[in-house]
């Protein structure tokens, strides 16, 4: 009777035991699977776009709602180093959506356009020591949980422009060593003179097909061949 008592506490033991293993695989695998869902709630991009008329430069920045539900909105913008740059303001101007909460439907997007020399004035200003912060797209649910995302196509457009306008200023400094006369321009002005530097490098490139005549010679040549197949 006692090794019967015996043997029912250790399988007691050894049920709750692995009952309580259970327990904690399962609740870690729900959590496991929560953050998954929830770090792939929103879908982040930007788009690298030229208009066609003025040649302006610009970024179409694109947040998709992946999720199963609506989901409300309350920043949307970019990242460079700790430094966040909401566009909310712009997309409520672009959109018409003036008090209204920014809500996205399920499986739908909303995007908000920004001009590159705009962002570029926005972010180079507060680069420290010349050096170019990763820049990231973030977007802020209202719960309060902030969503970040790779800009690798962005990053690589504003980092040429930034190595351009270095340059520029590296430039002006050897200048002013020599004794010339220069003055120096703003950031703002920097970035006014690259974008009119491309504007005009894409306005003088034409993309229209020309046609070339063919010689007198190639038409004998052609009316020649079309007689002898005849005869």
């Amino acid at each position: 009777m006692d090794n019967t008592a015996v043997i029912l506490f250790v399988i007691a033991i050894v049920c709750l035991v692995f009952l309580c293993i259970i327990g904690v695989l399962t609740y870690f695998a729900q959590r496991k699977l929560y953050k998954n869902m929830a770090g792939n709630k929103f879908s982040l991009s930007a788009i690298y776009e030229v208009s066609n008329a003025s040649k302006e430069r610009f970024f179409s920045l694109k947040v998709s709602n992946r999720g199963v539900n609506d989901a409300t909105v309350s920043a949307i913008g970019v990242v460079s180093g700790l430094k966040y740059y909401n566009l909310e303001n712009e997309y409520r101007k672009q959109s018409g959506l003036i008090k209204d909460k920014i809500v996205i439907c399920c499986k739908a997007d909303i995007s908000v356009k920004i001009s590159v020399a705009g962002l570029e004035k926005l972010l180079f200003s507060n680069f420290e020591k010349s050096k170019m912060e990763k820049i990231k797209l973030y977007v802020l649910d209202s719960s309060g949980n902030v969503f970040l995302s790779d800009a690798k196509e962005l990053q690589k457009v504003l980092k040429a422009d930034y190595v351009a306008i270095m340059k520029q200023g590296k430039e002006e400094e050897k200048a002013a060593k020599a004794g010339k006369d220069i003055k120096p321009l703003s950031l703002s002005e920097k970035i006014e003179n690259l974008l009119n530097e491309k504007t005009a490098k894409a306005i003088s490139v034409d993309f229209s097909e020309t046609v070339k005549e063919p010689e007198k010679e190639d038409i004998n040549k052609e009316e020649s061949e079309v007689s002898s197949e005849n005869e």
